[in-house]
């Protein structure tokens, strides 16, 4: 990974702790949208190379550079949370599947498993009553849609962020309103690691097989 790429991934963990997206961030800096997507993404190298836009960026969001050379330490030193065991089954978890359609069958293995989804805390990503299809041996990616199992034998959808020392960060989503207007924003919530059992990578959604 590029020095720019993970500096832009630190910027994209400062924004999210701000609860801002990133059309509310580039205004609150004087930038536009597609300018600070790619700061973030490292297409640019202006964040990374030229001290006085980074420090005009931090400014923006509130940040000073120490904080963001330490979400810098964290993301270089960031390892892969283990997958585990596949889950015993609990609630709204089944082990060995249930209706799906033929057209997601090639993604089927015997580390598949289903998990209706209870609520609507992640939506828009995924709907209370939709199916997820998760695996149990693969490793989750950052920012992709993870099912959490806990220790406690809950288990639940979020999208991953990162591991920590000794803490695991994901992704929920809030409904609220911007400038009168439906919307979400996304929150950060922090996990003890010594109290989840696994994160398992989501494969597919339902709402993304409805129409096939």
């Amino acid at each position: 990974m590029s020095n720019a790429v993970l500096y832009g991934q630190a910027l994209a963990h400062l924004r999210l702790r701000a609860r801002l997206s990133q059309d509310q961030a580039a205004k609150a800096v004087g930038t536009s949208q597609p300018t600070w997507g790619r700061y973030e993404s490292g297409d640019s190298l202006a964040f990374y190379e030229r001290l006085s836009v980074r420090r005009k960026v931090l400014d923006g969001l509130g940040f000073t550079e120490q904080q963001l050379e330490a979400e810098v330490a964290l993301l270089s030193h960031d390892g892969a949370f283990p997958g585990g065991d596949a889950p015993k089954t609990s609630e709204g978890v089944s082990e060995t599947g249930g209706e799906i359609k033929a057209s997601v069958a090639q993604w089927i293995t015997p580390n598949s498993r289903f998990m209706r989804i209870p609520t609507d805390d992640m939506a828009p990503y995924v709907y209370a009553g939709e199916v997820v299809l998760y695996d149990v041996a693969r490793l989750p990616r950052r920012h992709g849609g993870v099912v959490i199992k806990m220790r406690g034998g809950a288990a639940f959808t979020r999208r991953f962020v990162r591991q920590g020392s000794g803490f695991v960060e994901v992704l929920r989503y809030e409904a609220c309103d911007i400038d009168g207007q439906p919307a979400y924003v996304e929150i950060i919530e922090k996990l003890a690691a010594q109290d989840v059992e696994g994160l398992y990578p989501i494969l597919l959604r339902s709402a993304q097989t409805e129409n096939e």
